[in-house]
């Protein structure tokens, strides 16, 4: 998966690398963020358990290829987010349910093809 929004001079281009093996195995993957006037850099993107266990109350178990899917649907939401503030970014991002707004559940599912 690969999110281009280059309409914006401060916009991202997010590409799915691969799944974190070493980190979370399908709970995490690695991706490939791109910002004008910046190095393009690696980072990683961790699905906690209450962040899994909030999407599988409304699809039931997802599988590994499922979850992988469901890690680029956030990565175009998280990413973004991270990017547009002052604060220092970290190399493993962790969502959080808490991260997710309920409104936003159904949203993320359909664009990770779960729904």
């Amino acid at each position: 998966m690969t999110t281009d929004a280059n309409t914006h001079p401060d916009a991202l281009t997010i590409t799915y690398v691969e799944r974190s093996l070493g980190f979370g195995g399908d709970d995490a993957a690695t991706f490939l963020v791109d910002r004008p006037g910046h190095p393009k850099a690696e980072y990683d993107l961790r699905l906690a358990m209450d962040a899994l266990d909030l999407f599988q109350a409304k699809t039931g178990e997802l599988d590994a290829d499922q979850r992988q899917g469901l890690l680029q649907a956030l990565a175009a939401r998280v990413y973004p987010r991270l990017f547009s503030g002052e604060q220092r970014l970290v190399a493993i991002a962790v969502v959080r349910a808490r991260d997710i707004a309920p409104s936003e559940v159904d949203d993320i599912l359909a664009d990770a093809g779960l729904q």
